[in-house]
């Protein structure tokens, strides 16, 4: 998988859930939102196993102070981590992203 490749489909994911001001404000969206990146993801890389982790938190909170981190040992040619960051006046939405290819 390829992070370049990768990114559009995760904000894409990401927007289909936070579009809707009132569904973002469910427990759910957190969920919605992985199933939907994962989905996507998938889709366009069928040979990985694909991890999403996402966090939501209100945007006047502006994810002051806080920092994630992610980080396996495999095999770097074919297997990738990586974060997408998405905000908008009320939300701002981190996607993690593990993808482990499968031969």
């Amino acid at each position: 998988m390829d992070e370049t490749n990768a990114t559009p489909l995760v904000l894409a994911a990401i927007t289909s859930v936070l579009q809707d001001p009132s569904a973002a404000a469910t427990p759910e969206a957190t969920s919605r939102i992985s199933q939907a990146t994962a989905t996507k993801l998938h889709a366009a890389f069928p040979t990985s196993k694909i991890v999403c982790q996402t966090l939501l938190l209100p945007a006047e909170r502006g994810g002051s102070g806080l920092t994630m981190s992610t980080t396996a040992v495999w095999d770097t040619s074919s297997d990738t981590t990586f974060n997408v960051r998405w905000e908008n006046k009320e939300w701002l939405c981190i996607v993690s992203v593990v993808a482990v290819a499968c031969a």
